[in-house]
């Protein structure tokens, strides 16, 4: 399960990465806790439509984009 989670968010992650910002600067850009977003980010937990669409605006994902970041191969 882990792998085929890394692997769905792995372009989302390089996204975070290349911002600068670390998981918990996005967690609190979107209003969430650290904790809440890294269980999201490791599949213990699915992302809301409101957080997806908070996630976009803080790191500029066009609407175009949505479906490969978070729900990709």
């Amino acid at each position: 399960m882990f792998e085929k989670v890394a692997k769905k968010y792995s372009q989302l992650r390089g996204r975070i990465t290349s911002s600068g910002l670390t998981h918990a600067d996005i967690a609190r850009k979107i209003g969430i806790s650290p904790t809440s977003f890294s269980n999201k980010m490791g599949g213990k937990a699915d992302f809301t439509q409101p957080e997806i669409r908070d996630i976009c605006t803080v790191l500029e994902i066009e609407p175009s984009e949505i479906g490969a970041y978070f729900f990709g191969n």
